[in-house]
């Protein structure tokens, strides 16, 4: 079983070493935490063009991260 090592502190949210302090994509978590999971969009289909929010679930770590629909 893999595991992570996460510390909330007033400079961000610290993942296996790397500090997350800002916004950041999906992309950014994968280097701390490896490929989701699973991802849910828990919405109704986003007219064409558009998406919804995303939730990327790390099961063996019992995490999840709602990926916002702005760019990144």
């Amino acid at each position: 079983m893999a595991s992570v090592a996460a510390e909330m502190s007033p400079d961000g949210l610290l993942l296996n070493g790397r500090l997350f302090n800002s916004p950041v994509p999906p992309a950014e978590y994968r280097v701390a935490l490896g490929v989701a999971d699973r991802v849910e969009e828990p919405s109704p289909p986003a007219p064409y063009g558009h998406r919804n929010d995303q939730i990327h679930l790390f099961d063996e770590f019992g995490l999840y991260l709602i990926e916002h629909h702005a760019p990144g």
